[in-house]
């Protein structure tokens, strides 16, 4: 037996919220090329946990799924260096290069 119980409607835009409020800014830092020399999941944490409103709270869940979203459309990947991960902007002209 598997019971599921709904979220609340409330619940359900407060998460759709911050997953905007996450992407929005994650989408700033690339513009500023602010993952040109990689960053570390806590430091963009830092950047985008300040909504600026008391009843919006950004959980490190957002974060991730905002960045996995980035991997998957292949503007992000994530290297090991020195035993921790980075997040690293995707080379378009080695990507270009990859396929000509």
């Amino acid at each position: 037996m598997q019971f599921e119980e709904w979220k609340a409607e409330k619940d359900v835009q407060l998460e759709s919220d911050a997953m905007l409020h996450v992407r929005q800014k994650i989408e700033g830092l690339l513009d500023l090329e602010f993952f040109g020399h990689g960053a570390a999941p806590w430091q963009l944490f830092r950047k985008v946990k300040e909504t600026g409103q008391v009843h919006l709270q950004i959980y490190p869940r957002h974060l991730k799924n905002v960045l996995y979203g980035l991997i998957q459309q292949n503007r992000l990947v994530v290297r090991n260096v020195e035993g921790r991960y980075s997040f690293y902007p995707v080379d378009r002209k080695e990507e270009h290069a990859k396929f000509n």
